[in-house]
């Protein structure tokens, strides 16, 4: 993962003091006055620092190819996470008196990244994601149920970035179903080989109509939170669903299954439910996750 500092808004010496206390021996790094440079630089460079006062969306949108996380060395506690930045580091006497970071979302999977951003923007948390900052390992989770997968997901990526992480890993349910047909945590792999969206939509459309063409169900979501200090925080969730086999022809990247799932009260599939309607389909239990996120981040 890339980094880039942007140090803004103190004196050349409160800079030049503050690179030698805290970023000098950070291997790999390069100094640059200006962002321009920066451009090439970090096509070498893992790290690089940007002494500049130049606008930061500026900076930022220069950048962006590279997805880097960008921190904000702000000496005058003058910016906040509305800026494109990941963190940002407020500095008083060359000391980092302060870091504000944004949550970020580690699932690649976008129908997830859409919940919880919905979410996060209810509670007015600022949120990136793994793509946002172009983190590419991935992480095996080897948890026997889903919240053991959540915080491998959550520990490692916090690991990584350093940044406060949500998790999730969810496993499913289908009540008609028989216990060696059950998805459990193995939702996309039927068989023991990694499903496409249209493989797992007609394997599961399949099996529906091997038991009638519909019936109950719910997910087993397991939610691991790391906070700013690195304490982790766990809890599972139990969100029904009703299945049918006739889907719908909205069909979402990612969450195929959401086109077969029906709301009897709104006539709706999930797939067709814009993500406030989606949350409220899930009434309490998306509730007591976004209780859950209020607890942890919001203390």
């Amino acid at each position: 993962m890339k980094i880039v500092y942007i140090l803004n808004n103190g004196t050349e010496s409160e800079k030049n003091n503050f690179i030698k206390k805290h970023l000098f021996a950070v291997p790999e790094i390069k100094i640059l006055n200006d962002f321009l440079p920066a451009i090439s630089a970090l096509g070498k460079f893992e790290q690089v620092i940007v002494n500049n006062d130049s606008k930061i969306s500026n900076i930022c949108t220069a950048l962006t190819e590279f997805k880097p996380k960008f921190i904000l060395v702000d000496f005058k506690n003058e910016y906040s996470l509305n800026e494109p930045v990941a963190e940002i580091w407020n500095v008083s006497d060359y000391k980092i008196a302060n870091k504000q970071q944004k949550v970020l979302i580690a699932s690649t999977n976008l129908g997830k990244i859409n919940i919880y951003t919905e979410i996060f923007n209810e509670l007015n948390l600022p949120v990136t994601s793994l793509a946002e900052i172009k983190v590419d390992q991935s992480v095996e989770e080897t948890g026997t149920n889903e919240v053991e997968n959540a915080v491998l997901k959550a520990q490692a990526y916090h690991k990584i970035t350093g940044l406060p992480v949500l998790a999730n890993d969810s496993g499913l349910i289908i009540d008609k179903f028989k216990p060696e047909d059950q998805p459990g945590v193995m939702v996309r792999r039927f068989g023991g080989t990694e499903l496409s969206d249209e493989q797992m939509l007609q394997i599961y459309i399949d099996k529906l109509n091997a038991v009638g063409g519909e019936s109950e169900g719910h997910y087993n979501v397991g939610l691991a939170l790391v906070n700013n200090n690195g304490q982790l925080f766990t809890r599972e969730f139990k969100p029904y669903r009703y299945f049918i086999n006739k889907p719908s022809n909205v069909i979402k990247k990612g969450i195929p299954l959401a086109s077969i799932c029906y709301d009897k009260d709104s006539g709706l599939y999930e797939s067709e439910m814009t993500i406030k309607q989606r949350n409220a389909y899930e009434k309490a239990e998306m509730l007591k996750q976004k209780e859950f996120i209020k607890e942890v981040f919001l203390k």
